[in-house]
């Protein structure tokens, strides 16, 4: 039910969901029982909206900036780096001119 309420509720990402269940205690087992019922298409797609909504309320200079800040963001939920940097990147090429510095 926790995993479930932070995916769907909260946003989060995997790391994040099972670092709080290691805080509270959990056994590893459980931990990854829980988290290897996520499906991982719903898992971006959850982490490509919270990263939209980031990208309509974010003030920024350039796309470099812009694409830093939703980077930030999106490890400070919980999700892998190279799905971050992927839905970053998409985001920012639809958005405005495409943003290649990393």
């Amino acid at each position: 039910a926790f995993v479930r309420d932070k995916i769907r509720l909260s946003g989060w990402g995997a790391r994040k969901i099972r670092t709080s269940l290691r805080l509270k205690g959990i056994a590893a087992a459980i931990i990854d029982e829980a988290l290897a019922r996520l499906d991982p298409a719903s898992q971006s797609e959850r982490l490509r909206t919270q990263l939209e909504k980031k990208l309509r309320l974010t003030r920024y200079k350039d796309t470099y900036d812009l694409k830093t800040k939703l980077i930030r963001y999106g490890l400070s939920l919980g999700y892998d780096y190279d799905a971050v940097l992927d839905a970053a990147g998409e985001l920012i090429q639809t958005n405005d001119e495409p943003c290649d510095d990393f």
